[in-house]
């Protein structure tokens, strides 16, 4: 069995790389653990090409749900189907997308991040960078909880 965490996010615009800095602190322990950690950052394709073969498969994104920000939000694939043509995710929409097209019935979980704001910045925002670490354990919990292997 496969698993890999795919953070996609872009690194210019602030809090949308949140998830590629997330991937990256915990890329140690995860990839100690024998799962895949994939920066993919906007290229979607990268992305694609690495989750063909793979088993469960995390994205890891920047998410906007009016939620307050560096909250967790699971979700399988399944749940945005019903949100067809209604996503509002550079991002993920489009990986999903691509999965659905090419008919991947995998194990897939969106982890989103709540953000506080997306701007022109290398830096995430001061709001995330100080729930930084709880975050980072937040996810690892998620990806190693139930899928140790």
């Amino acid at each position: 069995m496969k698993v890999k965490v795919v953070a996609i996010g872009n690194r210019l615009m602030g809090d949308d790389g949140i998830a590629l800095k997330v991937a990256e602190d915990i890329r140690e322990v995860l990839e100690f653990q024998g799962i895949n950690v994939i920066v993919g950052e906007t290229d979607i394709y990268y992305c694609f090409n690495e989750i063909l073969d793979a088993d469960i498969i995390f994205i890891l994104d920047a998410s906007y749900y009016g939620k307050r920000p560096g909250t967790i939000t699971v979700k399988s694939i399944e749940d945005f189907k019903i949100f067809e043509n209604k996503q509002f995710s550079q991002h993920g929409i489009n990986l999903i997308k691509l999965i659905e097209m090419n008919n991947l019935h995998k194990e897939i979980y969106i982890i989103g991040i709540e953000i506080h704001e997306i701007t022109y910045s290398l830096n995430i925002s001061n709001s995330l960078n100080k729930k930084l670490k709880d975050i980072c354990w937040q996810v690892q919990k998620v990806v190693l909880g139930n899928y140790m292997i």
